[in-house]
C-alpha cells in the first residue's frame, strides 16, 4: 500500500522492485477509477505512468533490467532489458489513461511501444525452415547484442555471444 500512496504523492519508490508485478497494481487503480470515479486512483495511475515514461524507461519505451526497476534516470545497457510482457502491461495502462483523459502523450507512448516492443517481438522471418519461428522475451540494450527469438536461445553450456555468431 505504501507503493500506491507514494506514487499518488509523486514519490518514486520503484527502484529494485519487480517490474511486472508492479504495473498491475496501477492497472487496478485504473479499474477502481473506472468503477468509482475516485480521482485519487486516476492521479495515482497518471503519476506512476509519468515516472515510467519520463524517468524509468529507455528511449524506445521499454523498461527494466533483469526484471527489475533501476534508480530514477538510470538506464543500464544490458542483454536482458525491456521485457515484452512489461511493455504489454504498460500499453494496457496507456490505453486506460488515454480513454480517461484524452491526452495525446498516452497514444504516443502506445504507438512507440507497440511498434518497438510488441510488433518487434514477433519473428516473421523463416528461421531454419520454420515460419514465425518465435518471439522475444526481452530486447537487449547493450552493444553487440541482437534479439534472440524463443527458438534461438542459447542451449545449456552455450553463451549468448556464442549463439549470436
Amino acid at each position: 500500500n505504501d507503493l500506491i500512496v507514494s506514487c499518488h504523492d509523486g514519490i518514486n519508490v520503484l527502484a529494485e522492485r519487480h517490474v511486472n508485478t508492479t504495473i498491475p497494481k496501477f492497472l487496478a487503480c485504473c479499474a477502481e477509477y473506472q468503477v468509482t470515479g475516485d480521482e485519487y486512483y486516476l492521479t495515482t495511475a497518471e503519476n506512476f505512468f509519468e515516472m515510467m515514461d519520463e524517468h524509468m524507461s529507455y528511449a524506445d519505451g521499454g523498461l527494466g533490467v533483469h526484471e527489475n526497476y533501476e534508480n530514477e534516470d538510470v538506464s543500464t545497457l544490458a542483454y536482458e532489458a525491456n521485457e515484452t510482457c512489461c511493455c504489454y502491461n504498460m500499453l494496457r495502462l496507456a490505453d486506460y489513461l488515454y480513454k480517461f483523459t484524452g491526452k495525446a502523450k498516452y497514444a504516443h507512448y502506445f504507438e512507440k511501444v507497440f511498434y518497438n516492443h510488441i510488433m518487434g517481438a514477433i519473428n516473421t522471418q523463416n528461421y531454419k525452415g520454420q515460419v514465425n519461428a518465435g518471439k522475444v522475451y526481452s530486447t537487449p540494450t547493450a552493444f553487440g547484442y541482437h534479439k534472440l527469438f524463443s527458438n534461438q536461445r542459447p542451449q545449456q553450456g552455450e553463451t549468448v555471444k556464442e549463439k549470436q555468431k
